[in-house]
């Protein structure tokens, strides 16, 4: 089941009694498209925004949503754009909530003519991500402000794993395995499940598992509040915030510092790295995302820094050399020439793409010989009694899920 970090249900019961103040009309209206919201499946969080939305629709309409014509529309939508407290974003969801609303209300195949018109693009505002993106030398400043391997861990496990927050604060022990290479953990977020890797930060990640209260346990949280107040119980969202704005004014930091600021992060750092195909696997955007072009963005002086360079008209500053010139293994802190794919000490991969493909080739490598052993089952009857039994034996019932 998801944790509700953000206490969407009761966001929603508490717009929903907002809704009493409204006229007779526009309370029963909202009401049922509350009811039809729900019926396509529309998540509590977006439901309460939608009541939201459309309880500041009506008190500037000033009239049933029901009567308003065109006019009063445009009049409206005029003053949802001039309205100087509300944010873009904000501005945007009234908008799209306000088609969605009367394409409902009318009962209509396509936008009816009173907001047909009303054009609502997502707005890119660079310019307000621009300079106020964590770099890593502050995620690692904010993390070294911790007062316990909690904060550390989260803080630099929250970087590392690019999470959206309502992905990763719920994690449970159950979630996580350990390989050779570091510490794998599954997520649930918007587009699905996927599976992330903590390979910088995997020292500091196994300190916090290892002292953490409960784990004797047969399963826990792994956030858990360490406090009075629900103590060893999962940590809240406002938790979340208080423990990064603690550590922001420790660290002397004026930069935003809130749970997306670290996904802000994590994007920007990995998008020198990674492909896009790989980017949007590890941040779990949907093929035809336009996030990365947000981030190829903020990121344009690389181009125009490696020009410079590459003509010979910038010199390195000593210490970013210093710090290019090697890699440092995660495991056993070796340091290895900067193009070394693998640590020459224990042979513990040193990047994340790398670790990525051979999880790729592994799991090519386990799918044929699942196929082989099924084939070679089938073709010798004798065995394939023997074989099943060892199968239930063994507990991998699960891999051979097709085989009968």
């Amino acid at each position: 089941m998801k944790v509700d970090i953000h206490d969407y249900e009761k966001r929603l019961h508490y717009f929903l009694n907002k809704l009493n103040n409204l006229d007779k009309a526009n309370r029963e209206d909202i009401l049922k498209f509350v009811r039809y919201l729900s019926a396509e499946g529309i998540s509590t969080g977006r439901i309460a925004k939608y009541i939201y939305s459309l309880i500041n629709i009506v008190r500037i309409l000033n009239k049933p949503l029901r009567d308003a014509s065109k006019e009063d529309i445009v009049d409206l939508v005029s003053k949802i754009e001039t309205n100087k407290e509300w944010s873009d974003f904000t501005k945007h969801d009234h908008k799209v909530i306000l088609r969605k609303f009367y394409k409902w209300l009318r009962n209509s195949e396509d936008y009816p003519p009173e907001v047909k018109w009303i054009k609502a693009p997502r707005k890119k505002n660079y310019e307000k991500l621009q300079g106020k993106i964590l770099t890593l030398e502050e995620v690692e400043k904010l993390a070294n402000c911790a007062d316990n391997p909690r904060d550390k861990a989260f803080v630099l496990v929250l970087f590392e794993s690019g999470c959206r927050i309502g992905e990763f604060l719920p994690l449970k022990k159950s979630d996580i395995t350990f390989d050779s290479f570091g510490i794998k953990f599954v997520v649930n977020g918007k587009t699905g499940t996927r599976e992330l890797r903590i390979i910088k930060y995997q020292k500091e990640f196994k300190e916090w598992l290892e002292v953490h209260p409960l784990k004797n346990k047969d399963d826990f949280f792994v956030w858990v509040s360490l406090g009075d107040k629900n103590r060893f119980e999962l940590m809240s969202y406002g938790n979340v915030r208080k423990l990064l704005l603690d550590l922001k004014k420790k660290a002397g930091i004026n930069k935003p510092v809130n749970p997306h600021a670290f996904r802000h992060a994590s994007v920007t750092y990995f998008s020198k790295y990674l492909p896009d195909s790989l980017l949007k696997k590890k941040f779990g955007w949907v093929r035809d995302t336009d996030m990365l072009a947000i981030y190829e963005h903020l990121d344009g002086k690389d181009l125009d820094e490696a020009l410079l360079k590459l003509h010979g008209l910038k010199q390195e500053e000593i210490k970013e050399s210093k710090q290019l010139d090697k890699k440092v293994c995660p495991r056993c802190g070796h340091e290895n020439n900067i193009l070394s794919q693998f640590c020459s000490k224990c042979s513990m991969p040193l990047d994340l793409k790398t670790v990525i493909e051979l999880d790729e080739t592994r799991r090519k490598l386990d799918e044929f010989m699942l196929e082989m052993l099924k084939r070679i089952a089938e073709k010798y009857p004798s065995i394939k009694k023997d074989f099943k039994q060892l199968v239930k034996e063994k507990g991998l019932e699960e891999l051979f899920t097709s085989y009968k």
